[in-house]
């Protein structure tokens, strides 16, 4: 949590959230009744929105965070300003679960993001990069039918990149993310920005699809966000 700063006398806390866009944040707060001595910031983020409480009193803005939550509740993944891979990693850490990946068009921003943090080795095993079929096959154990049936940019490629590397790993889960950066690649059946993100945890592999816009930066930037987000998830049981 932001602590109190000496030289404006205000409190401020940020709220970060994923899954939620900018204009909808900023529609719901225009339409819904706060002390009028609450200031709002909502910054963009990938794939999702930063806001920032502006206040003077720490019930003022404890009452607000509680109204926040119980609208947006699920989508945040911090009340006290933390990265989204440091929440992923305590979390993974406090329920004694080892995780490994699989990346395709994050291109290993997924395995760095969650291994910049001191103390990681405890909770995270190893990553693969697959960006090629021919590695998804020889790395993952995806097979070459799955491959040319459904593509590599699939929910039924995702979820079989997730199950090889959890099971080739020896670890608890197994997160995958497989998709089009751009800025070519795209069809009108699978567009520049699709991203498919699976998780398996050896009862269970699931595989959810995403749009993301903007550049391969901001693609790539939103699917390593997201794919944290859905270990998060997976723990808040969502």
């Amino acid at each position: 949590m932001w602590g109190l700063l000496l030289a404006d006398r205000h409190l401020h806390k940020l709220i970060r959230m994923c899954g939620v866009t900018q204009a909808d944040l900023e529609e719901w707060i225009a339409v819904t009744p706060f002390d009028p001595g609450t200031l709002f910031q909502v910054a963009s983020a990938p794939a999702g929105v930063d806001l920032i409480l502006t206040g003077d009193a720490e019930k003022t803005l404890n009452d607000v965070t509680a109204i926040i939550v119980k609208q947006w509740g699920t989508c945040c993944y911090t009340l006290e300003g933390e990265s989204l891979d440091a929440v992923v990693g305590q979390l993974l850490f406090e329920r004694g679960k080892r995780i490994a990946v699989a990346e395709s068009c994050t291109g290993g921003r997924v395995a760095s993001r969650m291994t910049r943090l001191p103390g990681s080795s405890r909770y995270f095993e190893s990553a693969c990069v697959t960006y090629s079929n021919r590695s998804k096959e020889r790395l993952l154990s995806v097979s070459r039918r799955l491959l040319e049936e459904k593509g590599a940019v699939s929910a039924e490629v995702a979820s079989a990149m997730a199950e090889g590397v959890r099971l080739n790993a020896g670890v608890d889960l197994g997160l995958a993310v497989t998709g089009i950066a751009g800025p070519g690649g795209g069809s009108a059946r699978k567009p520049v920005g699709l991203v498919y993100i699976a998780l398996s945890d050896g009862d269970d592999t699931s595989s959810s699809a995403f749009q993301f816009d903007g550049d391969r930066e901001s693609i790539q930037s939103g699917a390593t966000q997201m794919a944290l987000e859905r270990v998060r998830q997976y723990f808040q049981g969502t």
